[in-house]
C-alpha cells in the first residue's frame, strides 16, 4: 500500500507478514513420550559430557613415586623417613607418619639398599574400591567374610579392606596398599 506524504513525496507502508508454521495436533500420550523423551536424552547427554570432563582422578600415590620399588634407600631418606635396620635379617624399613594426606602410614622395605615394598595405610574413606580399577585395570578379588582383598599380581600390586556386610561393592573403603613392583 502506498501512501503520499505533506511533502508530495511517496513512501511505501510496510504491513507485517506472518509467517504461518504447520502444527500437527497430536494426541496427549505422544506429546508426552515426545517430551519424556527429549528430557530423558538431555540428561544422558548432560550426564555424559559431565563425566568424560572428570575422568581422570588424582593420584594420591604421585607425592610417593620417589621411593617405589627399585629406589635406591637414599630417596626415602631424602624424604625424611624413620628407618630401622632388623638385626637378625639384616633388611631395614622405614617408616612415615603424615599428619594430612589420604595415608596415615606409609612404610618402605629394603633388601640390598634397594626398595623391595611399599606399604600404605590409608586414612579412613580416603580410598574406595571402585576407584583403584581406574588407575591399575581389573583386579583378582577375593572376600572372606568381610575382608576384601584386590590384586594386581602383573604389576606386584594388592590391596585390602574391610566390608560392613558380606557383599562386595566398590565403595568398601580400602585400609592399605602395597606395593612391591616399579611397573606400575
Amino acid at each position: 500500500m502506498n501512501m503520499v506524504t505533506q511533502k508530495g513525496d511517496l513512501t511505501r507502508q510496510h504491513t507485517p507478514r506472518h509467517i504461518r508454521i504447520p502444527t500437527a495436533k497430536l494426541p496427549v500420550y505422544l506429546r508426552l513420550m515426545l517430551l519424556t523423551s527429549a528430557l530423558v536424552t538431555t540428561v544422558v547427554i548432560g550426564w555424559t559430557i559431565l563425566l568424560s570432563q572428570d575422568a581422570q582422578l588424582a593420584n594420591p600415590f604421585s607425592e610417593y613415586e620417589d621411593i617405589m620399588p627399585g629406589q635406591p634407600r637414599s630417596t626415602v631418606r631424602a624424604m625424611q623417613f624413620s628407618c630401622i635396620t632388623v638385626d637378625k635379617t639384616y633388611s631395614e624399613y622405614c617408616t612415615r607418619a603424615p599428619t594430612a594426606g589420604d595415608f596415615s602410614l606409609v612404610t618402605a622395605t629394603f633388601s640390598g639398599g634397594v626398595v623391595k615394598r611399599v606399604t600404605f595405610n590409608v586414612r579412613n574413606g580416603a580410598l574406595v574400591v571402585g576407584e583403584l580399577p581406574l588407575a591399575w585395570g581389573r583386579p583378582q578379588v577375593q572376600v572372606y567374610g568381610q575382608s576384601v582383598n584386590l590384586e594386581w599380581p602383573d604389576i606386584g600390586i594388592k590391596a585390602g579392606g574391610w566390608a560392613t556386610s558380606r557383599r562386595f561393592g566398590y565403595f568398601i573403603p580400602i585400609t592399605r596398599v602395597s606395593i612391591t613392583s616399579s611397573l606400575i
